[in-house]
């Protein structure tokens, strides 16, 4: 895409403002969206004021879809499981946002959640695997700031929003 553009990230703790497990798209989604903002600023306080070129938070989220029975879909759990990113450029305000699609989670997570389990500790105790939610999120991407080495001009950046 940009053969001679190196990306640097640097990737931060950014907290979602949401419930440790999100329950449905919107709260999702609101996450992810103050995710980025939070990046944007935690990128500019340690770094003397500097504005990161872009700002992305991410944040997974569950949904119940009522519509599967209605639908004629037996056997599957109505529990969703979602994600959206929301990619903020702090210097001209301009976001970009997406969901990813969904999938019905299996029938024993589904009730560990509802019971009151975040998803992630969810899939251990079924699935016994570690999560990557308990990997370190800092060199990860959940709520990375990218900071562009050699954009040559911000406007640039721009066009790809």
């Amino acid at each position: 895409c940009w053969p001679t553009v190196r990306f640097v990230m640097h990737g931060v703790a950014a907290e979602s403002g949401v419930s440790e497990q999100p329950r449905g798209s919107a709260e999702t989604r609101k996450g992810a969206i103050a995710r980025a903002r939070h990046a944007a600023a935690l990128f500019s306080a340690g770094r003397g004021g500097e504005v990161a070129d872009f700002a992305v938070g991410l944040e997974g989220g569950v949904e119940e879809e009522e519509r599967l029975a209605e639908d004629g879909v037996e056997g599957l759990d109505s529990m969703m499981c979602c994600a959206w990113m929301a990619v903020l450029q702090p210097p001209s305000g301009k976001w970009g946002i997406a969901r990813s699609g969904s999938f019905p989670l299996p029938p024993k997570v589904a009730e560990l959640v509802r019971g009151g389990m975040e998803l992630g500790p969810a899939d251990d105790a079924v699935f016994g695997v570690r999560t990557a939610q308990r990997v370190d999120l800092r060199r990860c991407s959940d709520a990375a700031v990218y900071r562009s080495a050699r954009i040559r001009s911000r406007a640039t950046a721009a066009s790809v929003f």
